[in-house]
């Protein structure tokens, strides 16, 4: 799946992009909601998974009102994510 990991902390963003692309996923990284709506107009994505805040929740929102996403509704915390894959290894 096309994967896109929208969080502003780097550090996250690498330690979730590494766990997904384990399990064969193409990830895309980014900081900010703008950044990754001007991402997700020009390459869809499967899945998103955002750090929870304001301006992530509102990208969900409008990238499933226009499309932009196939899972739509889907929204994982970064910070939670972190706690399974350390539980999990």
């Amino acid at each position: 799946a096309k994967i896109l990991i929208a969080e502003d902390e780097t550090v996250m963003q690498d330690i979730i992009a590494d766990y997904m692309r384990r399990g064969g996923h193409t990830c895309f990284t980014v900081g900010d909601g703008e950044d990754a709506l001007m991402l997700l107009k020009t390459n869809p994505m499967d899945l998103m998974i955002l750090d929870g805040g304001p301006s992530h929740r509102a990208l969900a929102r409008e990238a499933m009102a226009l499309g932009l996403v196939t899972r739509a509704g889907l929204e994982v915390r970064a910070r939670r994510v972190l706690e399974l894959i350390l539980k999990t290894g």
